[in-house]
């Protein structure tokens, strides 16, 4: 394993195992194995690991396209793949618009305060005051008879077909920077374009998170599709290195989804 974990992180080769069971656990198996709902950066170190072997492959599906989270199915490269693999609901929340605003953050915490896993919840979207969210399918029953409130707002949660989900609008904005390293302060620092003693401030007093872990390390290093959050400014993610310049630098992809 060891020619596998020299590519990720410390914290990550616990996830780097489960992987390499899933993927040997199809091989030997020949039947698909479906993850719960991934991040873009456990999707990269699927798509990394699955990639090494020409008789399993591995698609990925979060309920609708444009989503963030998203399930694998790592499967024998001669099946192919439907919806109904996926085993994804969606469902809606109906409250009194009128009197009432609700926020991601708050929607989220009602719906983990359930007791679920955060693994079997994909993406909450939001288009024109109607909030829908993908659920694993076999928890579709469970929530609706629980979330009845968010905060202090009555809601309804019902399951509406899949092809029924609002369009996902946000769009990461694709731009080429050039950075001296992949630390955190100066990647921010690059995305935002803000000074690295701004990046270092925002990062020390707790207003960043990597991958959605909140991290007050300034010498982290970013890696390919991680997300950083970056509370008041958006969000930054490194999408690919093109190459080092003549004076040593890193010319790099990134996406920047800023907060309006």
């Amino acid at each position: 394993m060891d020619h596998l974990y020299q590519h990720f992180r410390v914290e990550e080769q616990s996830f780097v195992d489960r992987v390499s069971d899933w993927v040997h656990q199809v091989d030997y198996q020949y039947v698909p194995y479906l993850t719960s709902f991934l991040n873009p950066r456990e999707q990269f170190i699927v798509e990394s690991i699955v990639g090494q072997s020409d008789a399993i492959s591995v698609v990925f599906f979060g309920g609708t396209a444009g989503t963030e989270r998203q399930r694998a199915l790592i499967k024998p490269a001669y099946i192919d793949e439907t919806e109904a693999h996926y085993d994804i609901s969606l469902c809606e929340l109906s409250y009194p618009e009128k009197f009432s605003q609700l926020s991601h953050r708050d929607i989220l915490g009602a719906i983990l305060g359930t007791g679920i896993d955060r693994k079997k919840l994909g993406d909450i979207i939001h288009e024109n005051g109607c909030w829908q969210l993908f659920v694993d399918a076999s928890l579709v029953s469970f929530l609706t008879l629980q979330v009845t409130s968010v905060g202090r707002t009555p809601v309804t949660l019902t399951e509406r077909p899949l092809r029924e989900a609002v369009p996902i609008t946000k769009q990461w904005q694709k731009k080429n920077i050039v950075i001296s390293s992949r630390r955190l302060d100066v990647f921010i620092a690059g995305g935002l374009r803000i000074s690295r003693d701004q990046a270092k401030q925002l990062i020390v007093s707790g207003k960043v998170q990597l991958n959605w872990t909140p991290t007050e390390h300034i010498s982290e290093h970013v890696n390919e599709k991680d997300i950083i959050s970056v509370r008041g400014f958006g969000r930054l993610t490194l999408l690919h290195i093109e190459h080092r310049t003549r004076k040593d630098k890193l010319a790099v992809e990134i996406g920047t989804l800023l907060q309006k």
